[in-house]
């Protein structure tokens, strides 16, 4: 529904802020995690018919009769997030398989408000930590299937902290998530942890099978505390940090006084240092010098020690090249950036190419570079605009693809100013 107005307000698109702004309004109680179904006699049926109608509106090719029947089902159960106006802004509809160790994602959603803003990876790592409970109370009390819905599933989670203080991390049995994927949402799951080649296979011949999607599977580990992985990577980035710095002293800072002294990339202060350092690597991972279009590090070194071989022109696209390389990877790294890593296929959007006449994705900017093809890093810049005019032109604005889009290209945008003088240099 466009223009709803919503209680819940996260912020902009910095998923880091958003995620403090979620745990925040949910500490405040203004975002209630619930969860319902209709095993239970006093289930809220307007909360679960809001989750149906969520659920509509972001995958409007299901069928509203068979979503209906989905949620209402008793087999199944909707954990939700609620604002303070009782509106449903993301969900997910799921059916626990205990006794076979996993359990199924049936169907999940996030409001167009608020997608891009780390909601759909709160509500995950919040859904992987509740199945964890959920699962020890089936153990523990031998329930079989329906009667656990009754226990486990109608609840409100009052505070984060129930999900921190659990003494028992580890020595538990396995538990996976398994959903069908669309080729839209297979990029989301692939961030929240699931792959397509999984060995779990105890699902099959006990979820609904739908046609045209990919399954994707998600080991939940014990021993991890998925609301606190942040601060698990920030501990894990500290300890490479340090031990970097014995190794190559990489976070020495070195300033250039004069550009106009910058003639070549090897004039760059601290570059010969970075390249000894590539070559003690490169003896580690002899991999390292057969990657195409990368120049072998002994062969740049001849081409330090002779100089005069060199040709201005030669330098500059090698200059060139070496910019569009790191601006591909930046791209790549961009959380916003899995709608556009590789072509759109014909098969899952059989119309898309009967719309856009200029496809352009990044699998095929980098292999430009490989080809030698740009000419210049303007050439790079058309066809990353082009590649966002291909998505914001075929998809609607409350699309997440749409939203990918803009983030993407703002990000594209502040480097490119940033490196602004980089660029009018090497064209």
């Amino acid at each position: 529904m466009r223009g709803r107005r919503y209680a819940l307000d996260i912020g902009g698109k910095d998923k880091s802020k958003s995620e403090s702004a979620l745990h925040k309004a949910f500490t405040e109680g203004r975002l209630r995690i619930v969860v319902e179904t209709t095993q239970d006699r006093c289930v809220d049926a307007m909360i679960l018919f809001k989750a149906k109608n969520l659920f509509g509106r972001q995958l409007s090719k299901m069928p509203g009769e068979y979503i209906l029947r989905q949620v209402f089902d008793p087999k199944h159960a909707c954990m939700m997030f609620v604002d303070e106006k009782d509106n449903v802004v993301a969900g997910i509809c799921y059916r626990p398989f205990f006794e076979r160790s996993f359990v199924e994602i049936v169907f999940l959603a996030v409001d167009y408000e608020f997608q891009v803003k780390g909601v759909g990876g709160f509500l995950m790592d919040v859904f992987k930590e509740m199945i964890k409970m959920d699962i020890k109370s089936y153990e523990n009390d031998y329930m079989n299937d329906v009667m656990a819905m009754c226990r486990i599933c109608r609840k409100e989670v009052k505070y984060l902290d129930m999900f921190e203080n659990e003494p028992d991390r580890s020595g538990r049995q396995s538990l996976y998530l398994i959903a069908y994927a669309d080729v839209f949402a297979v990029g989301f799951f692939k961030k929240q942890g699931f792959c397509e080649d999984g060995v779990f296979d105890k699902w099959i011949g006990y979820i609904k099978d739908y046609d045209g999607g990919t399954i994707v599977e998600c080991k939940v580990f014990w021993e991890i505390n998925y609301l606190r992985k942040d601060e698990v990577i920030e501990l894990m980035r500290r300890r490479v940090d340090e031990e970097m710095r014995n190794v190559n002293g990489y976070s020495e800072m070195h300033r250039i006084e004069d550009y106009s002294k910058v003639k070549s990339v090897r004039d760059i202060p601290g570059i010969n240092k970075g390249l000894d350092n590539m070559k003690c690597i490169s003896k580690i991972d002899s991999g390292v010098n057969d990657m195409k279009g990368i120049p072998d590090i002994n062969e740049g070194e001849e081409r330090a020690g002779d100089k005069d071989k060199i040709s201005e022109e030669s330098e500059a696209k090698t200059t060139m090249r070496m910019f569009i390389m790191y601006m591909i990877c930046d791209l790549k790294m961009n959380a916003c950036a899995w709608p556009f890593l590789k072509p759109v296929s014909a098969n899952d959007v059989p119309n898309y190419y009967k719309y856009i006449k200029k496809p352009m994705d990044i699998s095929k900017m980098a292999k430009k570079v490989e080809d030698g093809i740009y000419k210049s890093v303007r050439e790079f810049e058309e066809d990353v605009r082009q590649m966002i005019t291909n998505c914001l032109s075929y998809n609607g604005k409350d699309t997440q693809y749409y939203k990918c889009g803009q983030v993407l290209l703002k990000h594209f945008e502040m480097r490119m100013e940033t490196y602004k003088h980089v660029v009018d240099k090497i064209g």
